[in-house]
């Protein structure tokens, strides 16, 4: 198919179809004078229009979720008119501002709070359980030294040899008194947890679907003697970055929160937000990947990236696993 001359119209001359296509039905063109109905399904065949406003809607696309919503508005031409300079360009700039900024911030912040320590004053004191006004009946004051990401175990306060009954209950009230710098012995799991999340499913979630996707187009297209170029595919298949970057921007907004519960010495009632984010962020990464890629899938029409849209599907389902396997791995550990 490459090797076929191509058009020197230079509204064309990249993105025209050497076995043209109607971009609504996917019927085959060939030998028809262009521009005109499609003998289908009746909608004017017009390429060099159809990349126009195929490549205006791409550059004109806010970074809202329109696209979610009103999924009618993307041109029947998208999957194969994005091979352009601009349009290419567009698409790694949002990639990069959406998606793996807040992956790559979310490193360096954690990496950085690997080498803070906190030091607390804490004040344990305990009540009976069945006594409505709490009154203390034993209480304790201590030191204790957090790292400020890392699992940080207390497992004798109120003294070593201090066996509390089973009816009183604990309650520890922390001051945070000063902060330090040390190098850990060794790199805590929480680090891969709170740093490595958002880039272990962009790396695990949408990296690989993109190349599923390119790989699979590149596959149809020559089956079915259709020009087809990977930047097309990659270029339209980057819209999905940016509702995928609002759950790597709401996880990177849970390790900030979680900075400010450490350093304030909040109760336990304050980590139930940080929660919040990250099932909000695991939520967010599943609804994208379903809904985003079906309604991709269902623009279309030719058939040239889903065959057969159960196949795209089962990418889609397999993919969306990415965020919340980590998320939910890391909550286990939060609260464990």
């Amino acid at each position: 198919t490459r090797g076929k001359s191509r058009s020197r119209d230079p509204s064309v001359k990249a993105d025209s179809l050497d076995h043209p296509f109607c971009f609504e039905c996917g019927y085959d063109l060939s030998g028809l004078e262009l521009p005109r109905p499609c003998p289908e399904c009746g909608q004017l065949a017009d390429p060099a229009a159809q990349v126009a406003e195929a490549r205006e809607w791409f550059t004109r696309r806010s970074v809202r979720l329109r696209w979610l919503v009103r999924p009618r508005t993307i041109p029947s031409s998208f999957w194969y008119a994005l091979s352009d300079a601009t349009s290419c360009q567009l698409a790694r700039r949002r990639v990069a501002c959406w998606l793996w900024l807040p992956a790559i911030l979310a490193v360096v912040i954690v990496g950085v709070g690997c080498f803070i320590t906190v030091e607390y004053d804490v004040k344990v004191w305990y009540y009976d359980k069945s006594d409505a006004e709490r009154r203390p009946l034993r209480a304790v004051t201590e030191s204790e030294t957090d790292r400020l990401f890392a699992f940080n175990f207390h497992l004798f306060r109120g003294g070593f040899f201090f066996q509390k009954p089973a009816s009183w209950v604990e309650v520890a009230e922390r001051q945070p008194k000063s902060f330090n710098f040390s190098v850990p012995d060794s790199i805590d799991v929480m680090f891969f947890f709170w740093g490595c999340g958002p880039l272990l499913a962009g790396v695990f979630g949408y990296l690989p679907l993109t190349k599923l996707v390119v790989a699979w187009t590149r596959y149809r297209a020559r089956g079915q003697r259709q020009f087809n170029d990977t930047k097309a595919t990659q270029t339209a298949w980057s819209i999905i970055a940016v509702p995928l970057g609002m759950a790597a921007w709401a996880w990177l907004l849970a390790v900030l929160v979680y900075i400010v519960i450490e350093l304030s010495g909040s109760d336990d009632n304050a980590w139930y937000l940080d929660a919040a984010l990250i099932c909000t962020a695991a939520g967010w990464w599943v609804l994208v990947s379903l809904v985003g890629c079906g309604i991709l899938a269902v623009r279309d029409r030719p058939r040239l990236l889903a065959g057969g849209q159960f196949g795209l599907w089962a990418v889609a389902v397999i993919v969306s696993i990415g965020g919340p396997a980590v998320a939910g791995w890391g909550l286990l550990h939060l609260f464990s």
